[in-house]
C-alpha cells in the first residue's frame, strides 16, 4: 500500500509540475446526444502534448484500479465509490482521441482506448469510441477491427447483435447489460493480470 501511496504522490508531483503548455487550449462541452461525438472537446497546443496527456489520464485510471485492498468485497465497494472519479479519466482518454486527430496521437492510442473503452458505459459513447477506432485504421493502417470485436464481446453486445441481424453502427439503444462503470472497473481488475501484479505493490 506504501507503494501505491508514492506512486500517488509522483503522479501528483508530476502533474502540478507540468508546464503551461500542458494546459487545454479549448474545452468544449459534450453533446450527450451527437453519436459521432457525445465527449466533451479538448484541444491542445500540438499532438504529442496531446498524445502525452492522453497517457496520463490513463495512468490516473490505472492507478485507481491498482489500489491493494483486503478483500474483493472491500474492493468492489471502493470501486463503485470511485466510480465517478474513475469516468473522468475514462471519458478523457476517449475523448482526446475524438478530438485530436492527428497522426501523432491516433499511433499511440489503439491501445489506451481499448483499455479505457473496457469501462466505458452509454451505448452513445461507445458507437462514438468504435467509429474512432475505425477512423484509425483508416487513417494510419493500425488494424483496429480486433479491439473492436473484443470491445463488443467485453460489452455483451456481440450475441444481440448476431441476434438482431445488425451491426455496431445500428444500434439505437442499449443492447448489453446495464453494469455501472464500479462493475466494469472491477472485471478489468480481474482479468487484466493486475490482481497478480497488485501483490507486489
Amino acid at each position: 500500500f506504501e507503494r501505491w501511496q508514492k506512486l500517488g504522490e509522483r503522479i501528483e508531483l508530476h502533474e502540478q509540475s507540468q508546464p503551461l503548455e500542458f494546459q487545454p487550449l479549448a474545452v468544449l462541452d459534450a453533446e450527450p446526444s451527437n453519436e459521432k461525438n457525445p465527449f466533451p472537446s479538448v484541444s491542445y497546443i500540438n499532438e504529442a502534448v496531446s498524445a502525452a496527456m492522453q497517457m496520463f489520464d490513463l495512468a490516473r485510471l490505472l492507478h485507481i484500479l491498482a489500489r491493494p485492498e483486503r478483500s474483493h468485497q472491500e474492493r468492489a465497494a471502493r470501486l463503485v465509490r470511485n466510480g465517478e472519479i474513475a469516468e473522468i479519466y475514462v471519458v478523457r482518454v476517449i475523448a482526446n482521441s475524438i478530438t485530436n486527430r492527428g497522426a501523432i496521437n491516433w499511433a499511440n492510442a489503439v491501445q489506451l482506448l481499448h483499455t479505457a473503452g473496457m469501462a466505458l458505459v452509454g451505448w452513445v459513447r461507445r458507437k462514438a469510441l468504435l467509429g474512432c477506432l475505425e477512423d484509425i485504421q483508416a487513417a494510419t493502417g493500425w488494424n483496429t477491427r480486433h479491439n473492436i470485436d473484443a470491445l463488443l464481446d467485453w460489452w455483451g453486445w456481440t450475441a444481440p447483435l448476431r441476434q438482431r441481424g445488425q451491426t455496431w453502427r445500428e444500434v439505437s439503444e442499449e443492447i448489453g447489460p446495464r453494469h455501472r462503470i464500479g462493475e466494469f472497473l472491477l472485471r478489468i481488475f480481474e482479468t487484466k493480470g493486475l490482481k497478480e501484479s497488485n501483490l507486489e505493490i
